[in-house]
């Protein structure tokens, strides 16, 4: 007759293969979890950048949604920042296994960008649209130029890598012209809104919220009718624009060109920083056409032949605001 597979309730011990009760242990080990987690939800909130940090800001560098990743990489340079100028509390690196993994992969980022001896190093943020970068780490009083890419291991990775403002400066044709002209009134008299008068909205419109255009921008976030109007009429003078107007692919190069030189990309993906620089045949333009299929875009072909993708969008609100190039 087979005897009996004894479990205990508590536990579910196997006691028909001589186990004991391991309660007591697994007690020990949850008050210890318990301690520890109380050890880091306790760690000093810091300030650096004048951004507001603490131990889960950490969590910036895991994948974020589109929606909030301004956000997030405004904490993600802030802890770079910190890190590099020793501002993080010493007990963060103590207590927290992730904070002290990522000291040591930015250390190891820096050994790869500046491999002599490193006497001094500090680190200065970027910030603001005049920069086409985020930091200058100054090593031995050198400055170097830093970029950084989220969720990329090569610069080929990232999604995009500039965003020229005043794009009309190079194509033969204004683009915001075009549109005042063509596009604003008719999304103005849908809601009987004031049309700005031209100079103000040429000198306000290359912004996140020009003053001029204030009520269409309120507007355009609480009706999805109004909202898709500005959409249709974006899509349709972008793709008119397109049809009849050349890229001052000279011009853009240079831009180009300067915005990469003597720049270090830092790119973290899986747990590491990985260092590359700029092929800079890659940002000098040969050739281009207009994107048949999407027909808001140039195509264009490098001195390196990789191809090159310039998309005329508005980044903050279709119509709205913030007319730009989206370059990848």
């Amino acid at each position: 007759m087979n005897m009996p597979k004894l479990l205990l309730s508590c536990c579910k011990a196997k006691l028909y293969n001589h186990e004991f009760c391991r309660c007591k242990y697994i007690q020990t080990i949850q008050r210890n979890i318990s301690l520890c987690y109380k050890k880091l939800c306790s760690l000093p909130g810091f300030q650096n950048n004048k951004t507001d940090l603490s131990y889960q800001s950490i969590n910036s560098f895991v994948l974020s949604s589109k929606a909030d990743n301004d956000s997030q990489n405004k904490l993600r340079e802030s802890i770079i920042d910190a890190i590099v100028n020793n501002n993080v509390p010493k007990s963060y690196y103590k207590f927290s296994r992730i904070w002290n993994m990522l000291r040591i992969i930015v250390q190891d980022y820096i050994k790869i960008l500046h491999p002599q001896h490193i006497k001094t190093i500090s680190c200065v943020s970027k910030a603001g649209r005049k920069y086409n970068y985020d930091f200058d780490f100054i090593i031995n009083d050198i400055p170097h130029k830093v970029e950084l890419k989220f969720n990329a291991e090569k610069i080929d990775d990232t999604p995009q890598y500039n965003s020229p403002m005043k794009p009309s400066q190079y194509m033969s044709k204004s683009y915001e012209e075009y549109f005042y002209d063509h596009h604003l009134s008719i999304i103005a008299k849908s809601q009987n809104l004031p049309v700005p008068d031209k100079i103000t909205y040429m000198k306000e419109i290359h912004s996140n919220d020009p003053f001029c255009m204030k009520s269409y921008k309120s507007l355009y976030k609480l009706s999805s009718q109004f909202h898709e109007l500005c959409k249709r009429e974006s899509k349709k003078s972008i793709e008119m624009f397109m049809s009849n107007v050349e890229l001052d692919t000279q011009k853009l190069s240079s831009y180009l060109l300067e915005s990469q030189k003597n720049k270090h990309y830092m790119m973290y993906s899986k747990n590491c920083f990985h260092y590359q620089m700029p092929n800079m045949d890659d940002y000098s333009i040969q050739s281009y056409i207009v994107d048949q299929k999407n027909k808001n875009r140039f195509i264009c072909e490098t001195k390196s032949g990789k191809k090159m993708y310039i998309l005329l969008r508005w980044k903050n609100g279709n119509g709205v605001a913030f007319p730009a190039f989206q370059i990848s």
